[in-house]
């Protein structure tokens, strides 16, 4: 096995070992999936096997444990499109999604269940007192 996959799996068994020690119910941050997986995903991914794997890994979690995922990922745009940049795969393995966005010095928040906008847009800042709407 290579080494980025390896070394994304044994993180990924250490926090499983995590989880079935802990009372608590957890939250899970992973901070710009995208940067995790770009060389594991150049250079040994096999028709998206990694990215199904992940997903699988992270929804066994969110079941099985009760936590919640938190995922930063970039977006790519085309013709005013936006969509996470790890392609169909991952498109398709998260329903779930809440998009913070800046548009004309503007910043807001839009969530989407299933690629449909759910709700309206709401604008916020960020301050040194943290997030508010």
């Amino acid at each position: 096995m290579a080494k980025y996959s390896g070394e994304l799996r044994s993180r990924l068994l250490e926090i499983e070992f995590g989880l079935k020690n802990s009372s608590s119910v957890p939250v899970i941050f992973i901070n710009k999936i995208g940067s995790i997986l770009f060389d594991a995903v150049a250079k040994e991914n096999n028709d998206g096997q990694i990215q199904k794997q992940i997903l699988l890994t992270l929804n066994e979690f969110c079941h099985k444990f009760g936590a919640t995922i938190i995922i930063t990922n970039h977006l790519v745009s085309w013709r005013n499109i936006s969509k996470p940049a790890l392609g169909k795969i991952w498109i398709k393995g998260i329903s779930k999604r809440i998009f913070l966005q800046k548009e004309n010095n503007c910043f807001y928040v839009e969530a989407k269940i299933d690629g449909k906008t759910h709700g309206s847009r709401v604008n916020y800042s960020l301050s040194e007192a943290g997030f508010i709407v």
